[in-house]
């Protein structure tokens, strides 16, 4: 079973998985792109606290504060395939919980592999993200605002202004996350015995789902934000 069949032959791949549910090959190809990610945003991090430093602080401070944030780097580096297992654990929960409403034959292993699989479409979607910010040029961040990449979401046709709550639920529909979703569709319909219709409506389910919580942070953050100025 080659785990890179989820670009070239997905149906193929997920029939494989109805008998031999596998989760290792994705996590690894996953780990190494966030991986790639993390060490390929260090210098991204590091311009932007040079940028938002404030004014008169001193050349020691200002280096103890670069201390801190390659210390943060490093132990976040480390710690990012631990996070990686929890998030999958958390969402390959909701799969299996709203998908077992339909099908008494589907499995947490099922479950697990399927999202797994899917979550290499969502790392290289960051991978090109940032790719993007190097093409776009380290001098042109001035703020954390610019980091956002907007360039696949519906959100860029809109003004800066756009409500949070409405810019989130833009910024779901890019072209990686409707081909993650996809990707989940197909792997829910061909390990399970489910219609079209059933399964699109556990995709619909988890995509409100994931999109709501999305939404409060987005309303947090933006609360806090205006609190704060």
């Amino acid at each position: 079973m080659n785990t890179l069949d989820i670009f070239f032959e997905p149906a193929s791949l997920f029939k494989n998985l109805n008998s031999r549910p596998t989760w290792l090959g994705p996590f690894l190809v996953v780990s190494l792109l966030v991986i790639v990610c993390t060490l390929l945003m260090f210098p991204v991090m590091e311009h932007l606290m040079l940028k938002q430093l404030p004014v008169g602080i001193s050349a020691e401070q200002q280096a103890q504060m670069l201390s801190s944030l390659k210390m943060s780097r490093y132990i976040g580096l480390l710690s990012a395939p631990v996070t990686l297992l929890i998030k999958w654990s958390i969402f390959a929960f909701l799969l299996y919980a709203v998908t077992i409403l339909f099908s008494s034959d589907f499995t947490y292993r099922k479950a697990l592999a399927i999202m797994a699989h899917a979550s290499i479409i969502a790392a290289l979607d960051g991978l090109i993200g940032i790719i993007i910010i190097y093409l776009r040029g380290l001098d042109n961040i001035q703020s954390p605002k610019d980091l956002e990449s907007r360039v696949w979401s519906l959100s860029w046709l809109f003004s800066a202004a756009l409500h949070p709550a409405f810019r989130a639920i833009l910024d779901s529909l890019t072209i990686f996350s409707l081909w993650y979703w996809i990707v989940l569709f197909l792997g829910v319909r061909l390990t399970t015995k489910l219609s079209k219709l059933e399964a699109t409506a556990i995709i619909t389910i988890l995509w409100i789902i994931q999109t709501g919580f999305s939404v409060l942070v987005a309303l947090i953050t933006a609360r806090y934000s205006a609190a704060s100025v």
